[in-house]
């Protein structure tokens, strides 16, 4: 291989490299936002539940 396409190929798994590791951290993000958005939920559901009149 030449140089120039040596580099290439190198420049293009770097940058798959990094599409990868983004998308990972990207999905960890939304699971972690997923789950406060649930926990602010439940916080307000219990929040704004009538009380029990026994």
């Amino acid at each position: 291989m030449e140089t120039k396409e040596i580099r290439e190929n190198m420049e293009l798994t770097v940058e798959e490299f990094i599409r990868k590791q983004i998308s990972e951290y990207s999905a960890k993000l939304d699971e972690r936002l997923s789950s406060c958005a649930n926990d602010i939920d439940k916080k307000i559901n219990i929040g704004c539940e009538p009380k029990n009149r026994a």
